[in-house]
């Protein structure tokens, strides 16, 4: 077909195959798209998802992750490289020599992270225990590289229309976890923080304390007139997350008094606010 859409022919249909052939059309490559498990319209798609290879269009090989994603051994990813990138579930199969659907799903989804096994003393998963860390790629924007080769490839071997490349957006994100090191701690929490500086001889801190509550001296946690004054020039999009959780052990907030209050209200005039959610969220 050549008529500007992308048409992709998959062998076999699941909620895991429709998301992420959608998104890719959709959202990352930027064209109309539609899909199909009906062998009669396979010789014209543009993209043949299938085992064999049907028609003339480009085909990715199927690695069965798609079809049954609970019983993929994950531990045994194959790892390859196509056109100078890095990939996953690679096979040396088809066009692209992975399967390029899957090893996306396998990304965005964060397939690893389910039932892993290796976790921090939080409970939360090991960043250096994923694949892509341990292939030197896991800050790299790896799914859309693979895309854009996949773009390149429809538009001059398929004539796909393509949206123009989105432009690069720069969103500036700040969690305040705590508002204050010193003050509006309540008279108790103030005692015994002095007194473990006492005990700990940890001079430094109590003099910086001392000055402090004494007024002499600045809390080094508050900075909310230095976050206006960095970001004063380009103004790019800033979205500033407030802790709004109760007290708990990794919780130590201070947010019920006005000089914070006053602050977050004269940062919303100029910044995005919202809630950043406790340890226990």
């Amino acid at each position: 077909m050549d008529d500007g859409t992308l048409h992709i022919y998959t062998y076999r249909r699941t909620p895991a195959t429709d998301y992420i052939t959608g998104h890719i059309a959709a959202n990352i490559i930027g064209c109309r798209y539609t899909i199909t498990d009906n062998p009669a319209e396979a010789q014209k798609a543009d993209i043949c998802y299938s085992p064999t290879r049907i028609g003339d269009g480009l085909h990715i090989h199927p690695s069965g992750l798609l079809e049954k994603p609970e019983a993929y051994d994950i531990g045994n990813t194959p790892v390859g490289m196509w056109q100078g990138l890095p990939t996953l579930l690679h096979d040396g199969i088809g066009d692209t020599g992975f399967d390029l659907f899957a090893a996306a799903f396998f990304c965005l989804s964060r397939m690893e992270e389910i039932g892993a096994g290796t976790l921090d003393r939080h409970g939360r998963y090991k960043p250096d225990a994923s694949i892509l860390s341990r292939l030197g790629i896991i800050g790299r924007p790896i799914v859309d590289e693979w895309c854009a080769r996949l773009g390149e490839m429809l538009s001059r071997e398929r004539h796909i229309h393509l949206a123009p490349r989105k432009e690069a957006q720069r969103i500036v994100t700040i969690d305040v976890d705590h508002a204050f090191k010193y003050r509006h701690k309540g008279l108790l929490r103030t005692l015994l923080g002095t007194a473990r500086d006492i005990v700990h001889g940890d001079k430094a801190q109590l003099r910086e304390r001392i000055s402090v509550m004494t007024g002499a001296g600045r809390d080094p946690y508050f900075c909310f007139d230095y976050i206006t004054q960095a970001l004063s020039g380009d103004r790019p999009d800033t979205r500033i997350f407030i802790h709004a959780g109760p007290m708990g052990r990794y919780d130590r907030k201070s947010h019920h008094n006005r000089e914070f209050d006053a602050a977050v209200k004269a940062l919303s005039a100029d910044f995005t606010i919202g809630i950043h959610p406790s340890y226990h969220a």
